[in-house]
């Protein structure tokens, strides 16, 4: 039930907005073992490439990918076997970088 607020709230006009292309906000996949089918999710929102901005909250929400067997997606999927053992195969590279990233600075001994 409704009550009269003490200071009423306006909220200015906005102006319309579109968003005619999709932003891939989250990958996740998930394979436990070599044995284990695996699952995969991917989480799309709404998007402007021209302007650079996410539909955020609800409205935003363009749909989920989601398979219960990734190695069936893998198996099945050529694009999706390359972008996995592109992904795999990227692994000891970008750990190798962020620990050089992230390494201490070496002191130069004077």
């Amino acid at each position: 039930m409704p009550i009269p607020a003490p200071t009423p709230k306006t909220v200015p006009q906005t102006e319309e907005k579109t968003f005619p292309d999709l932003w891939f906000h989250s990958w996740v996949f998930a394979k436990a073992s070599p044995v284990d089918p695996g699952w995969l999710r991917i989480d799309r929102r709404y998007h402007n490439a021209e302007t650079g901005e996410v539909l955020e909250g609800p409205e935003g929400d363009a749909g989920r990918i989601y398979s219960d067997d990734l190695t069936d997606v893998i198996e099945n999927v050529p694009e999706a076997a390359a972008a996995y053992g592109a992904l795999m195969a990227a692994v000891p590279v970008i750990e190798a970088y962020l620990e050089a990233k992230n390494a201490p600075p070496v002191e130069e001994e004077v």
